[in-house]
């Protein structure tokens, strides 16, 4: 299985590369194998570099992605780090007969570009500085962004102008560097800035012989791989702010180095060679890939019997060996793996699981004896304890003992008798305050009733004479009928729901809706102010009693003026239902508990402090008991300003 892992891994690894990638390894493998490398021309299988194209042409192929190097800024001037975006590939071309040119392919993020304007002799622009060294000779290019002289050229290309730079403040144009550069708007929103670069070569430095030099007929020129480039950079802000400057580091990460691409193998501890052959198949140079970190790969290493990698245990066995050819080339990959692996984590669980299993094996031993067995005897008792707690003198055993057993068991029965002690206590304080406030009840309710006796008996003689003042049939003879008929509840008779159950009522053809209306315009001299009647004046009749409705409404109009909002009106309105008529009274306030709907026409049920309203409980039982009686009913709901009360009664046939 682990061959076969080794072998899937390494056939990906080599699936990796494209065909002009592979050439680039076989020509550059030493630069390839690291994932840091310096910036130095690769060789490449052909030239990736066109002249500035037109109207709708694409953009040039880029180069194979493993030539590029992405190189970080040497100071952070940048806020999101673009610079760590920027990459940059040097080439030459193996074939001589394309040219003697050194080319530069560069991607760099650049969101705003700011392009030199026609006579602007302060380069107010972006740029790019191209830096090459050979040996002690050194020469740097500024190239500058331009718009395209051709007018049908793509938005968003533009031409490159290169200035050679004589000294520290002193450029001139060359022309042996040309180039241009095109923009791409990426999916995070950024934008990369492409560069085109073709720099000849043969005119690097016009006062020596390049071909003398390097070697007359030799390509790439002689020395061509210790050839040291150096970039930077200038931004120039289309908002106006200053210039930015940015160095770039001569070292940077190798895109697709075989380092980076090889890692699941390197996490197996595998080792990774790769074997350049001849024709005949016989190696003749052979690397060790390894990352730059570790060390036991700079040798030809042998494992001992069991060694310990990066906390893995690895033991030593056969050795597992596959290979792979880099197709089109002469290059051999090969894998050899140590053996058996025991990942990190398991082989140190195994061993700490077996010192556990031991030390708790001990310890259980030991505390069987020491600890748990009197724990189950104290236990024991314990739920014998609970079973018969009326015991007093019941106690937990082992309280003689002098370790810690015979600690605990003391300690739980101090705790015990403390415990039955404050019950016993709190018992009793309990029936004295019961009793305490039994006995202040009463008297309350003694002196109450007593009270209520007497306002009767001081009433009765005074409605005598009211009843000889008022005719039988006379209009003011009703309340005096009224107050008549309430007087055995004074005098201690009745209950109140029985006192309001018992009232005679008279029931008569009255037109309801004036007697809402009127009730509505009267209400302000029952202290209910603001209230507003919506529905005819006359023509709605009813039977019933025109004193308890009366006050059947009115207890409703109270109960929704106390708790109305503040400055909002009452609403009453009075519409013909089918046989019935219904009379809403609505208003702006807080909502009733959907629990409470039915409860507030209760007896002495109300949500009000009775110590804050007087009556509180009564009114709205007083309106209930009213309308059943003359076959009318009324219910609350919840509306999205407030309440509204519904009252229903029957027309007259």
């Amino acid at each position: 299985m682990r061959g076969e892992f080794l072998e899937r891994d390494l056939r990906e690894l080599v699936g990796r590369y494209e065909a002009d990638e592979r050439f680039t390894i076989e020509q550059n493998l030493e630069k390839l194998l690291a994932e840091k490398r310096v910036v130095t021309p690769l060789l490449l299988p052909r030239s990736y570099y066109v002249a500035l194209p037109a109207g709708d042409r694409s953009p040039p192929r880029q180069p194979p992605r493993n030539c590029f190097v992405t190189l970080a800024s040497t100071q952070s001037l940048r806020e999101d780090n673009a610079s760590e975006k920027d990459r940059f590939c040097p080439y030459f071309v193996q074939n001589r007969a394309l040219g003697k040119f050194l080319f530069l392919s560069a991607s760099v993020v650049d969101d705003s570009v700011t392009v030199l304007k026609t006579g602007d002799v302060g380069f107010n622009a972006d740029m790019l500085k191209i830096q090459i060294a050979i040996g002690s000779k050194t020469t740097s290019w500024w190239l500058v962004l331009q718009q395209p002289a051709k007018i049908d050229v793509q938005k968003g290309r533009y031409e490159i102008t290169a200035y050679r730079e004589t000294s520290r403040t002193s450029r001139e144009r060359d022309k042996r560097v040309e180039g241009w550069a095109y923009a791409q708007r990426q999916v995070d929103g950024s934008q990369i800035l492409n560069y085109v670069v073709r720099i000849n070569f043969k005119e690097f430095d016009p006062e020596a012989d390049i071909d003398a030099e390097m070697g007359e007929g030799e390509w790439p020129p002689r020395g061509w791989q210790d050839i040291k480039l150096t970039f930077s950079r200038r931004d120039v802000s289309a908002v106006g702010n200053a210039p930015r400057l940015t160095d770039y580091k001569a070292i940077g990460v190798s895109n697709q180095s075989i380092v980076s691409l090889a890692d699941q193998i390197y996490k197996t501890h595998a080792e990774l060679r790769i074997h350049k052959r001849d024709g005949n198949g016989k190696s003749i140079a052979m690397h060790i890939v390894a990352p730059a970190e570790n060390d036991r790969y700079k040798t030809d290493h042998k494992f001992g019997p069991v060694e310990v990698v990066d906390g893995d245990l690895l033991i030593a066995s056969n050795d597992l060996t596959r290979y792979q050819i880099l197709p089109d080339t002469s290059l051999n990959f090969q894998v050899i793996h140590p053996g058996n692996v025991i990942e990190k984590g398991l082989w140190q669980a195994l061993i700490g699981l077996t010192g556990l299993i031991v030390a708790g094996v001990i310890v259980t031993f030991y505390f069987f004896r020491q600890l748990l067995r009197p724990i189950f005897i104290l236990t024991r008792q314990s739920r014998q304890l609970v079973a018969h707690a009326g015991q007093v003198g019941a106690e937990l055993p082992f309280s003689n003992q002098v370790d810690e057993i015979g600690t605990l068991a003391r300690g739980f029965n101090e705790l015990l008798k403390d415990t039955r002690h404050r019950a016993a206590r709190d018992l009793a304080d309990r029936e004295a305050r019961r009793s305490d406030e039994h006995h202040r009840k009463m008297e309350d309710l003694k002196i109450r009733e007593t009270n209520i006796r007497v306002i009767g008996h001081e009433i009765r003689s005074p409605l005598q004479a009211l009843l000889s003042m008022h005719d039988q049939g006379s209009d003011s003879r009703k309340y005096v009928d009224r107050i008549v008929a309430a007087l055995p509840h004074l005098q201690g008779n009745l209950a109140p729901e029985h006192a309001f159950g018992n009232r005679m009522l008279s029931l008569e053809k009255q037109d309801i809706a004036a007697f809402v209306s009127e009730l509505a315009a009267n209400a302000k001299l029952q202290n209910i102010p603001d209230v507003i009647y919506d529905g005819p004046l006359t023509g709605v009749n009813c039977d019933v009693d025109d004193g308890a409705i009366e006050d059947a409404i009115t207890h409703i109009l109270a109960n929704a003026a106390r708790f109305r909002a503040p400055s909002t009106s009452i609403r009453m309105k009075l519409v013909i239902d089918g046989y019935h008529v219904l009379i809403e009274i609505e208003n702006d306030g807080s909502y009733i508990a959907d629990e409470n709907f039915e409860k507030i026409f209760e007896y002495g049920f109300s949500t009000t402090p009775s110590e804050l309203t007087v009556g509180s409980g009564v009114g709205l039982f007083v309106a209930r008991s009213y309308l059943g009686r003359m076959s009318g009913s009324v219910h609350a709901r919840n509306i999205p300003s407030g309440v509204v009360f519904r009252i229903r009664l029957p027309l007259s046939q």
